[in-house]
């Protein structure tokens, strides 16, 4: 999923990159219509925040804590998982409504999930493979990794992208509410840095990578 320098010179004459094959759609430039699907105001800046289809039990107790101070300079767009969707609504109930109608929370999206990428200024998120999704739409990354993975992989995978400029991570251990609060603010005070770390997030994204892989397994198969 990364360029080759990325992995060992033993055996780098063996690898082919062909990028992260995705779905159609997150490369494509964001809509009015995109916006209008999640009721979001064009003059208000968008963040999305996401632990995947189950959701992040951790994500989201750290996130809630500082949700109040966010809405109103921003909106949020809140993909909570399933299981964890009723308790956000019970807390929905309990803000203001003068801020309540800034906050779009979800339990997941079957459909919908490029038109909030596309939407979103910046994303909240573990570091699993939709990361190669948020590049391909430029979005900007805070990266949580989830520890103890499978080769500890989600941290590799933050690591690569916050060498290449196109993501800030927070390792689990070292997440607070407010560092990730802080983390958010100095993004969202910096236009310039949020366009940098889009710049960046664009460069490390193949939209051809399906057709790459398609190439390779032909390659072998025929050759």
């Amino acid at each position: 999923g990364f360029p080759t320098r990325y992995y060992p010179k033993a055996y780098r004459h063996k690898l082919v990159y062909t990028g992260v094959p995705i779905r159609k759609g997150f490369s494509d430039r964001h809509t009015l219509t995109d916006r209008k699907l999640f009721s979001l105001r064009r003059d208000m800046p968008v963040l999305l925040i996401t632990g995947a289809t189950q959701g992040s039990q951790l994500l989201n107790d750290t996130f809630k804590v500082i949700i109040p101070s966010l809405l109103g300079r921003m909106q949020i767009i809140h993909l909570t998982g399933a299981v964890h969707e009723k308790k956000f609504i019970a807390i929905r109930k309990t803000f203001p409504r003068s801020i309540a109608s800034f906050y779009h929370l979800y339990g997941y999206l079957e459909h919908g999930m490029e038109a909030a990428v596309r939407s979103a200024d910046c994303v909240v998120s573990r570091a699993g493979s939709s990361i190669a999704e948020f590049a391909a739409a430029g979005l900007p990354m805070i990266l949580v990794p989830l520890p103890f993975t499978g080769g500890d992989h989600q941290l590799k995978n933050a690591e690569v992208y916050t060498r290449e400029g196109a993501a800030l991570t927070i390792r689990q251990q070292q997440l607070t509410p407010q560092r990730l609060l802080d983390t958010i603010h100095t993004l969202f005070d910096d236009p310039h840095r949020l366009a940098g770390l889009s710049c960046q997030a664009k460069l490390l994204a193949v939209p051809e990578a399906t057709d790459n892989v398609v190439r390779v397994i032909e390659d072998v198969l025929y050759s």
